[in-house]
């Protein structure tokens, strides 16, 4: 077959079947079939040149870092090729005899005539533009290698990414070798005690670092570290070191002065891989004067981390465009994102054009004089928002903190706001006077959040009923968790009568509970009890609500016939599913021999069964297209 005068369409169906090795032999063949090769949909990607032996150099694609593919092999050893024909291998700027072979993976091999360096390097740099040109590769190199057969790379000034692997030179050669490229990472596979990286002063001075560990990394070299980023692994750096880093690391002690929320010794004496400290996580802010540049420090897990926010700083962000601005958004946190839209009318309405998954929220009171804010996807998950309080001993706290503004449509408050040192949750230090201004900033917060995040607008409470005047206007509220509380049951009615519940969920209730003498908690429409060892026979009776669950009660048989007695006799309108656990024995068999389980006022069926202990009675409401009650 005389595959060039084929038409286009099947060019193109056969090469996409083709390894790429095996594509790029074809667009040696001819500036013919280089320029069918080129008109391809290549995945634009990076290469890299890896020189890991004496006279080999293999040239790679990567799509992940460490995930290269080999493409080509290319050696200039002097052994002997055998019977295997000289090949022409021609392009641009390539021409060149070789012998070629493949090895067990079928990548292959070129084995050329080379006899100097500068020809070699010549060629790997013209066989790079190739790949440039025909593949769509990027045109910065990367090189992975070990620092003796560094003068086998080929022609460039900057380098994209360094691996460099164990060596045997000296010193005076890396500097060398970072002279020559301008490398803008560098990746330390393995260093071992003796590196020659530990006398270089050039290595000190890339942008981006990366060493797998570094074990000779001692005190005076690690100060003098002058890079963007600088990441590494198990070190004898000591505690000592790592205050001295923060203190002069792109800061001037003598013209600045740091300030801490809290020292940082107290983060890092957790850098100590003792037991107790494994589990522990502080975070602290350090700002530099002169420039109000800040850093947040964290250490976690034996791990130190140091990150200086110069984003906003050095970056315009509102005039980047809409793609950059979700492109950096989604990487927040709801709560940053959430402050964020604090800061004008156009950063709400940045977050607001985003997409967010509709969701609920709860307002959470435990305990005095502070308020949560979650996001609940799943029942008893809420992730924590923000935080606000309004104690009274806060100014011992606040320090040096400054005064910050949070403004929305509806929000106009000045106040402090510090992180929790666990969870890094904002916690708005606020100057509450009087209960109903407290009121309205979590009414309006809660607009906010309905217009900006797609929260549902039904609110749901997380309460100790000592609390409920905390509680933002509203009517209706779509979930209640009550928690144990010391209120009696006039303020259980109280907060049933102001607000309209559609469900109540008792997280703990003793003997002595506030519920059983409150009326208006039997009306609630959805009543969920984790235990209910207070509920006695009258209070049980008096129930009049759609769905009734709860946990270990002391219900009795004959109070659960009586149940079902006020059922039959049209009582419980309402009632859909009843389910209780009780510590005594229930026999479904004592309820279905007293009653038939059919209604006559009305011709309304219900199912009763028991299983462990557990006593059901579902009522069927609905007919289906059958004319069976479901």
């Amino acid at each position: 077959m005389q595959f060039l005068k084929l038409p286009f369409l099947a060019h193109v169906n056969i090469l996409k079947y083709l390894e790429p090795s095996e594509q790029l032999l074809l667009s040696f063949c001819s500036l013919i079939t280089r320029a069918l090769v080129s008109r391809m949909r290549h995945t634009p990607t990076y290469s890299v040149f890896v020189l890991d032996r004496p006279e080999v150099m293999y040239y790679s694609l990567v799509n992940l870092p460490e995930k290269e593919k080999t493409l080509i092999i290319w050696t200039w050893k002097s052994e002997q090729w055998g019977d295997v024909q000289t090949e022409r291998v021609k392009s641009k700027n390539i021409d060149l005899e070789c012998r070629i072979t493949f090895n067990a993976s079928n990548t292959p091999i070129l084995w050329c005539p080379s006899e100097d360096g500068p020809s070699r390097k010549r060629f790997a740099t013209a066989f790079h533009s190739h790949m440039c040109e025909v593949f769509r590769v990027e045109p910065e190199m990367q090189f992975k290698l070990s620092l003796e057969y560094m003068n086998e790379l080929p022609y460039t000034n900057t380098v994209r990414d360094v691996t460099l692997l164990d060596t045997s030179v000296n010193y005076e050669v890396v500097d060398e070798f970072f002279e020559k490229f301008h490398v803008k990472r560098a990746v330390v596979s393995t260093s071992l005690r003796d590196s020659p990286l530990k006398g270089s002063f050039k290595f000190l001075q890339v942008d981006n670092i990366f060493m797998d560990r570094a074990y000779w990394l001692k005190r005076l070299q690690f100060l003098k570290f002058d890079c963007e980023n600088l990441v590494t692994g198990p070190t004898e750096i000591k505690k000592r070191d790592l205050v001295a880093f923060v203190k002069q690391c792109r800061w001037d002690p003598e013209v600045d002065k740091l300030e801490y929320n809290e020292p940082i010794y107290d983060y890092a004496k957790y850098i100590v891989l003792s037991p107790q400290y494994l589990k522990k996580c502080q975070n602290g802010i350090v700002t530099r004067k002169s420039d109000g540049l800040r850093a947040l420090a964290t250490t976690f897990a034996g791990q130190f981390h140091l990150h200086t926010n110069t984003f906003f700083r050095k970056m315009q962000f509102l005039k980047l465009p809409f793609l950059a601005h979700v492109n950096i958004l989604k990487y927040l946190e709801p709560s940053e994102q959430l402050l964020l839209s604090f800061c004008s009318l156009k950063t709400r309405a940045l977050v607001s054009r985003m997409r967010h998954t509709p969701t609920y929220s709860v307002f959470v009171l435990d305990r005095p004089e502070v308020m949560q804010y979650s996001l609940v996807n799943l029942p008893e998950k809420e992730k924590t928002v923000i935080i606000w309080t309004w104690k009274s001993e806060i100014s011992a706290q606040w320090g040096d903190v400054k005064t910050e503004k949070v403004i929305s449509r509806d929000i106009d408050l000045e106040c402090r706001i510090t992180f929790n040192i666990v969870s890094n949750t904002p916690i708005l230090w606020c100057p509450f006077e009087d209960g109903p201004s407290r009121k309205r900033f979590a009414t309006a917060l809660h607009s906010h959040m309905c217009e900006v995040f797609r929260v549902e607008p039904e609110m749901q409470f997380k309460l100790s009923l000592e609390y409920m005047n905390e509680l933002p206007y509203t009517d209706t509220v779509r979930d209640v968790t009550l928690l144990d509380t010391s209120v009696n049951y006039e303020v259980v009615d109280e907060f049933f009568k102001k607000f309209n519940v559609k469900r109540a969920v008792v997280s703990l209730s003793f003997k002595d509970s506030p519920l059983k003498g409150s009326f208006q908690f039997l009306q609630v429409n959805n009543v969920i009890m984790n235990s209910a060892y207070w509920l006695k026979r009258s209070q049980f009776l008096k129930f009049d609500c759609e769905n009734l669950v709860t946990g270990p009660t002391e219900i009795k048989k004959r109070d659960l016939v009586a149940f079902v007695k006020q059922w039959l006799k049209g009582n419980k309108t309402k009632l859909k599913t009843f389910h209780v656990i009780s510590t005594y024995c229930v026999d479904v068999h004592t309820i279905m021999n007293k009653f038939n389980l059919s209604r006559k006022s009305d011709g309304l069926r219900a199912l009763a069964a028991t299983f462990d202990g557990q006593f059901h009675f579902h009522v069927f409401h609905k007919k289906n297209e059958f004319g069976v009650q479901t």
